[in-house]
């Protein structure tokens, strides 16, 4: 996640410990709005706070799993950069 910050700068605050994972984008419409592009690439997460995603995914997930996983949230933070 935090790469993905520094390379897109549309995903704000990476954080975490282990598998359960959070970042902030600008505000609730674009969180929902990214969340709803991931889901439809496959990726299920959960909004937080005002602006949260949380990432929590099950304990016996499989390392390509979470690769893939990663890959739509990259792919779409990179979409959401390109739209300024």
């Amino acid at each position: 996640l935090k790469e993905i910050h520094v390379e897109t700068n549309t995903i704000h605050h990476p954080r975490g410990l282990g598998l359960m994972q959070a970042f902030d984008l600008k505000d609730a419409k674009t969180r929902d709005h990214f969340q709803q592009k991931c889901f439809q690439k496959g990726l299920i997460m959960l909004g937080c706070g005002e602006s949260g995603m949380r990432i929590s995914p099950a304990l016996n997930i499989k390392e390509e799993e979470i690769e893939e996983g990663m890959q739509i949230i990259a792919e779409t933070a990179r979409q959401f950069k390109k739209r300024g």
